[in-house]
């Protein structure tokens, strides 16, 4: 097998991965086995191997001391320092989509937002995505991806509890944007963000320390 073809299908099986923890397919603390990933995703095992390395990496599982690989369990304290780098990110991004003024590409987003399902916390997370890559900072889509992936779980939960409210704020973020109102845009990013925080320290107020998923909410 060649070198790129098994860098897409090690890819192939992180986004596979990495899809099934964000959508609670995979739990906190299941247990991942090159054998049986590999069987799973009709893959051998070195790009698995590589696959694992890079989920790792990712902070999405864990090696263990036995052998083989969990799906870790995010502590809410880390979700918490994440979510502080998250509202810099975030802020970073808005202000270098402002510098680049591609207003075509601002109202076609716009149009895909006004247009998707309202609420529907998978459409909303993919405003943050293709917002980023916007930027054209390849580097800080990269950084934000890992913080989308080890936060999704409680971002998405939070989502589910204010539908209209994150919509609201996407439209609202991307309509300023698109008028050329970047420190509006920005304002608004960081108070977007700051809600999602608020739902996290809410959580470890009231005493929890990690969330288990037996099923898609």
């Amino acid at each position: 097998m060649g070198a790129a073809q098994n860098e897409a299908r090690s890819q192939k099986v992180v986004d596979a991965v990495a899809r099934q923890i964000s959508d609670f397919e995979l739990e906190p603390g299941e247990r991942l086995t090159e054998e049986g990933l590999a069987r799973r995703y009709s893959v051998s095992r070195t790009p698995v191997r590589e696959a694992l390395k890079s989920l790792q990496e990712m902070g999405l599982v864990e090696r263990l001391p036995s052998g083989g690989y969990a799906v870790r369990v995010v502590k809410l304290e880390t979700v918490a320092d994440l979510m502080v780098i998250w509202a810099t990110l975030e802020d970073l991004v808005i202000q270098l989509v402002g510098e680049q003024a591609d207003r075509p590409a601002l109202q076609a987003l716009l149009a895909r937002t006004c247009d998707g399902t309202s609420g529907d916390p998978v459409v909303e997370e993919r405003v943050h995505a293709e917002l980023a890559a916007l930027s054209g900072n390849d580097e800080l889509v990269r950084m934000l991806g890992t913080i989308y992936s080890r936060t999704q779980p409680y971002r998405r939960l939070d989502g589910l509890n204010r539908r209209e409210e994150v919509h609201g704020d996407h439209v609202r973020i991307l309509e300023l944007l698109v008028d050329g109102k970047v420190a509006d845009a920005r304002s608004l990013m960081r108070e977007h963000v700051e809600k999602s925080h608020r739902f996290v320290d809410m959580l470890l107020r009231g005493g929890v320390r990690s969330l288990s998923f037996d099923s898609p909410a």
